[in-house]
Order: structure tokens, then C-alpha cells, then sequence
């Protein structure tokens, strides 16, 4: 398979983790313009599976866009480092200087499936697909979507239930 070989060759000369920056960069211009309805959902498509795919194939690059998109000082509604769902409305329009965190909590609302999906998919990814870290960062509202795609809401609820989140 040419793509594998391509990864690895990639891998071991650092270059995957060189560019992940560039592909967040493609990724946070694009949900910004998903913002000011001046593109399509589908424009953040490809960096976010490409995000997704750079994160599923190498955990370092994961961490590093982790750290990147959910720094770890208090920011915006994150207080005592987990995510308070009362304090973000998807429903309003988030502010010109928003991070490119809460533009993506916000896509993981939208009535956009496959928009909604890849967003979530990515996320999951960055999140080592760990669904407690998921829904730390991103709230179980926002998060209750992905967890249902992949059949985890049931045990998500079990554990919010039981005081595990």
C-alpha cells in the first residue's frame, strides 16, 4: 500500500508533526468562515479528516494538537479544566477572536451530519479516543452525538450516573 509506506517514510523524518500547525491553521480558517455563513460546512471536511488521520497515526501529534486546541490555563467556558456546558450556547454566534476550540464544540451541533460527524471524529481522535477526555474537553452535551455514532452514550451515561465524569 503506497500510503503506508508514504507514513512511514514521513514519521521518521518528523514530518508529520511539522505539519499539523499548517492543517490546523487550514481548519481554523475554514470553520470561521463556517461562522460568518461565507462557506460551506463542507470547506472543513478535508482538514479535519486530514487532522483526524495525522492524530489516529502518530499519538505525539495527537498530544501536541491537544495541548494546541485545548491549552491547558482556564479559557473561555473551561473552568476547573473541564468543560461547562452552561456556559456556551451553540446557538449564538461566537465572538471574531473565538478559539478554534469552541468553533469546533459548536460544529459538533450542527444540523449538518456530515459536518457534525467529521468534526466529532476528529475530536475524538485528538482526544487519544478516550471518551471521558472527550467529553472533559467538550462538554457531554456537545459530545453525546459522537459517543451515540460509536455506541458509547449508554456507557457515558452510566459513568455521569455513577459520578465517574
Amino acid at each position: 500500500m503506497p500510503g503506508a509506506t508514504f507514513c512511514a517514510r514521513s514519521r521518521r523524518s518528523g514530518a508529520v508533526v511539522a505539519h499539523w500547525a499548517a492543517i490546523l491553521e487550514l481548519l481554523f480558517a475554514a470553520v470561521r468562515r463556517i461562522e460568518r455563513s461565507e462557506g460551506s460546512d463542507n470547506d472543513a471536511v478535508l482538514p479535519c479528516v486530514a487532522m483526524q488521520q495525522l492524530c489516529e497515526f502518530d499519538k505525539e501529534t495527537a498530544a501536541q494538537v491537544k495541548a494546541h486546541i485545548f491549552p491547558s490555563e482556564v479559557y473561555g467556558a473551561m473552568e476547573g479544566n473541564k468543560f461547562d456546558d452552561n456556559k456556551f450556547d451553540p446557538n449564538k454566534p461566537l465572538p471574531e477572536d473565538a478559539s478554534i476550540r469552541l468553533h469546533l464544540i459548536k460544529l459538533l451541533t450542527s444540523t449538518d451530519y456530515t459536518i457534525k460527524r467529521v468534526v466529532g471524529d476528529c475530536l475524538f481522535a485528538i482526544c487519544a479516543e478516550d471518551p471521558r477526555e472527550m467529553v472533559r474537553l467538550c462538554g457531554l452535551g456537545s459530545s453525546a452525538g459522537v459517543m451515540q455514532e460509536k455506541g458509547m452514550l449508554a456507557q457515558m451515561q452510566q459513568a455521569q450516573i455513577v459520578g465517574d465524569l
